[in-house]
């Protein structure tokens, strides 16, 4: 199955996912983008015109939020 193809909440799971989103926050030193928090932190897509290419485009698509910024989003 292609990452595109899948259901989203099968994609949150994917070994690909996984490891895009670890590198986001660990190269936002495992810390909101927003507010400094290092708790409860998620990657969140600002667009999803990239979606299975997050790879190519995690600088500008991607951005690691906590959890209470990260709600403010959706």
């Amino acid at each position: 199955v292609k990452i595109k193809g899948m259901p989203y909440k099968d994609f949150l799971q994917s070994p690909y996912w996984k490891a895009i989103s670890y590198y986001v926050k660990f190269k936002n030193g495992f810390s909101c983008q927003i507010c400094h928090s290092k708790k409860n932190l998620a990657t969140h897509h600002k667009t999803y015109k990239n979606h299975g290419s997050e790879h190519l485009h995690w600088r500008t698509d991607l951005i690691c939020l906590c959890e209470d910024c990260h709600s403010k989003f959706h």
